[in-house]
């Protein structure tokens, strides 16, 4: 499947995203943090919605899968860019307020409800996309990563 290949700005999406999920968060009494490494073109050429899509689901897989204070860090790093085009990787993270994670992958819970599902939708949007998935899940919190090269 082709997907579109639109002009929009990261930063504004990534704002737009935000603002969809933090209602969600806050009403949890969790805390949304945003951090982008590395100075972010004005624009870039991809699917925006899609994108918007795989960050909403693991942001808010994240709100329900740690208890209440606890943190979600959504981390932005630009890895590479060339004239052409744009290498960008992309984590969120779910940390209780201890420092531990609530559930892992592999708990039954998770894949039975629908954070599991939240998780799966990402990861098929990512491969639509021609990206890398990755995911860890440690004592410290669990962490969805991706990579995805976008044109400029």
């Amino acid at each position: 499947m082709k997907c579109p290949q639109v002009v929009f700005n990261f930063n504004n999406m990534l704002q737009s995203v935000n603002n969809t999920v933090l209602i969600h968060v806050a009403e949890r009494k969790q805390y949304l943090f945003t951090q982008i490494n590395g100075e972010m073109p004005d624009s870039l050429i991809g699917d925006e919605l899609l994108l918007a899509c795989v960050l909403e689901n693991i942001i808010l897989n994240a709100a329900e899968t740690i208890p209440p204070n606890g943190n979600i860090t959504v981390d932005v790093s630009l890895v590479n860019e060339t004239d052409a085009e744009v290498f960008l990787k992309i984590s969120v993270e779910g940390m209780d307020g201890t420092g531990k994670h609530k559930q892992t992958e592999n708990d039954e819970s998770v894949i039975r409800d629908n954070t599991g599902l939240r998780i799966e939708i990402a990861k098929h949007i990512v491969k639509m996309l021609d990206g890398k998935w990755e995911d860890s899940v440690s004592e410290n919190g669990s962490k969805y990563s991706f990579s995805l090269r976008f044109n400029k």
